[in-house]
């Protein structure tokens, strides 16, 4: 397999390829029945990007770098008003990231499904990851074979664990909102 860190066209382009594919699973929601569905992506975000890997090093080794992200979230089958009004279950995929140089062992994820204000948990789900190699982004279906009670809004909280040395948690999680229209 080639490496990236010795031509910054290809980082770039891989980073890009990724940013790409967050944009896509964010953004990608099928509205169908006779209500709407929108959500919104309310992840905080930092004041700073994370440094990108350094270029001009004195030594030919990188310092190890760990770095894991949650890129996106998606839904399947696709979210619509009548599926959560009639309390049907629903998988999630998750793009989960190593933008870190290092691979990644016992990686977990988790999934819970909140009442708007955050008083009433509704539903967990978690999936360990065995290993992660560094560059890599693999998707993952989280599934609960229960459904929750309708509300007409939720938020949707999906976080992975920090890796050992580990700096840069704020791309670790993401907080969807989820807001649901029943009207005909």
């Amino acid at each position: 397999m080639a490496s990236t860190s010795g031509n910054p066209r290809r980082g770039l382009a891989r980073r890009l390829r990724a940013g790409v594919l967050a944009t896509m699973l964010v953004s990608a929601l099928a509205i169908g029945g006779c209500g709407s569905i929108s959500v919104n992506d309310s992840t905080p975000t930092s004041a700073a990007p994370p440094p990108p890997p350094s270029q001009a090093t004195d030594s030919l080794m990188p310092s190890p770098r760990h770095d894991l992200a949650i890129m996106g979230v998606d839904f399947d089958p696709p979210l619509d008003a009548d599926r959560i009004a009639n309390q049907e279950p629903v998988s999630l995929i998750i793009g989960l990231s190593n933008q870190g140089n290092q691979q990644e062992t016992e990686v977990l994820v988790t999934a819970d499904l909140w009442d708007a204000a955050g008083t009433q948990h509704l539903l967990h789900t978690q999936q360990m990851v065995d290993s992660i190699a560094a560059g890599n982004v693999l998707p993952l279906r989280l599934t609960n074979a229960s459904a929750p009670a309708f509300f007409s809004r939720y938020r949707l909280i999906v976080k992975v664990s920090a890796a050992a040395g580990e700096t840069n948690l704020a791309n670790n999680s993401r907080t969807l909102d989820i807001l649901v229209n029943t009207a005909h």
